[in-house]
Formats: structure tokens, C-alpha cells, sequence
């Protein structure tokens, strides 16, 4: 069996409407309602840029995945998301490695996610992974902290991808380490 696929597509919207946007979200649910294999679809703000958004899609396969694209580049939704949009949105899939805690699928609204990207030197991407699992098993200890997963890039499988779940702003804060080698974006959950 093939491994779960998350893909984060990252956008920035012209305006911030959330009633538009959970409108868009529902016919989005609707037309992959007919592929099957789609988990879930969330909408998450960046914390520090009210424009700047995460979309993530999971999956229970790749292939799932790839046909969720195919349907929704198909219906009028890809027209009204893209209509929205102030620059091109960037897209990437990972298959998840690893999850622990809360599903992402369940995650309340108003929860929050750090999104962080590792690239590892070549061949060393599983040593990059296993580390991000062992930090995972020690914020456990953050009061705060709800889960998280780690993902592997599907064309670049030395990018190791961490996605942590708070309940709170000092939650993720208190995790942050004093210097960090990794860019760690927080997001909220907004739909």
C-alpha cells in the first residue's frame, strides 16, 4: 500500500473574505467528494501575513492526490480560486513518513500549524527525517503541543517536510529553538 500524500499549496489572495473562501472550500469539497482517497482539505493564515495562506490537501495515496489536481484544475472552482489570487500559488506533495498526536484531519479550527522545510545533502533525507521524528517525540513535553507529521518531497526526497500542531501562539513559541537552522512559518486554521 502506497503511502498518505499531503500536498501544501502556499497563495497569496488579493482579499481576505472567509465567507468567499469557505464558500470556494465547499464546492472544492464537493467535486473531490468524487475522488476517492481525499482525507481532507483545510485553508490555514500565516500568522505573520493576513494575505499569505496554506491550503492543504491529505490523501490516502499519491495517485489520489494527482487525480484530486486533475478534477479540480477541471471544474469552474480552479477559475474562482486563481480569479482570487495576487501571484501563482505554489504547490508540493509529500508522502507522510511519520504522524503523531492529533490527525491533521481533525485539527479545530483555530488551532495552529508551524510548517517547516529541511533539505538534506543527497542521500541523506531519511537521517533528516528521523531527527524531525525524534524532536517531534520531544515537544510532546510543550504543554500545547497537539501532533504533527513529517513528509518526504515526492521529486526531491532529500526535502523532509515538518508540520506541528499548537494550541496557541506561546505553545509554538516555547518550541522554538534559540537558533534555528530552518525557516518554521506558523499558520492558524481558518477553515
Amino acid at each position: 500500500m502506497s503511502p498518505e500524500v499531503i500536498v501544501v499549496t502556499k497563495a497569496r489572495f488579493l482579499e481576505i473574505d472567509i465567507d468567499r473562501l469557505s464558500a470556494i472550500r465547499t464546492k472544492a469539497m464537493g467535486v473531490l467528494k468524487g475522488v476517492p482517497g481525499t482525507l481532507s482539505l483545510t485553508l490555514w493564515e500565516k500568522h505573520s501575513d493576513p494575505f499569505a495562506f496554506a491550503i492543504i490537501g491529505h490523501f490516502e495515496s499519491e495517485e489520489g492526490s494527482i487525480q484530486a489536481w486533475d478534477a479540480l484544475t477541471r471544474s469552474p472552482v480552479m477559475e474562482i480560486v486563481t480569479d482570487l489570487m495576487s501571484e501563482t500559488p505554489n504547490s508540493e506533495r509529500f508522502y507522510v513518513l511519520e504522524s503523531t498526536g492529533t490527525s491533521l484531519d481533525s485539527l479545530p479550527v483555530g488551532s495552529f500549524g508551524s510548517i517547516s522545510a529541511r533539505i538534506a545533502d543527497i542521500g541523506y533525507g531519511r537521517k533528516i527525517a528521523d531527527e524531525l521524528s525524534q524532536i517531534f517525540e520531544d515537544l510532546k513535553l510543550i504543554p500545547g503541543f497537539l501532533g504533527g507529521l513529517v513528509g518526504q518531497h515526492l521529486e526531491v526526497s532529500d526535502e523532509i517536510l515538518g508540520l506541528a500542531y499548537w494550541s496557541s501562539v506561546p505553545s509554538f513559541e516555547a518550541s522554538l529553538p534559540k537558533k534555528s537552522m530552518y525557516k518554521i512559518d506558523l499558520y492558524q486554521r481558518v477553515l
